[in-house]
């Protein structure tokens, strides 16, 4: 998977409130997994907290004041980085389980084979 990253800056989508929703457009939908790395990866509470960006298809939005804007991106920019790592490190630690897996079949493989020279006594 390319790492996911943001295509603009954000757009204000809505306004809600005193506060703006904003848009930012992604190069890619984010895999469910990405998103709960992202959600991991930054605060839990706070005005500017990873668990308050809603994700749909490829892109991500946010409720901020105009005030918060820049600090909210840079943020997100940190949270994108984190969540790209943690997937690359995953997915890296799926290769390995699986070709552990494969290395042992294939070595059971060839044990039962070696254990059936005896067939012949």
């Amino acid at each position: 998977m390319e790492p996911i990253r943001r295509l603009s800056g954000p757009v204000p989508a809505r306004q809600k409130r005193d506060e703006f929703v904003w848009s930012i457009p992604l190069n890619d939908k984010p895999t469910a997994d990405w998103i709960q790395f992202f959600r991991n990866s930054g605060e839990r509470q706070g005005v500017i907290s990873s668990q308050r960006v809603a994700f749909r298809d490829a892109e991500l939005g946010f409720e901020s004041s105009e005030a918060h804007v820049a600090a909210w991106i840079l943020h997100i920019d940190k949270w994108i980085t984190a969540a790209n790592d943690a997937t690359q490190r995953a997915e890296e630690q799926r290769w390995e389980d699986r070709r552990r897996e494969t290395t042992k079949a294939e070595e059971q493989a060839q044990r039962l084979r070696d254990a059936d020279k005896y067939r012949e006594l």
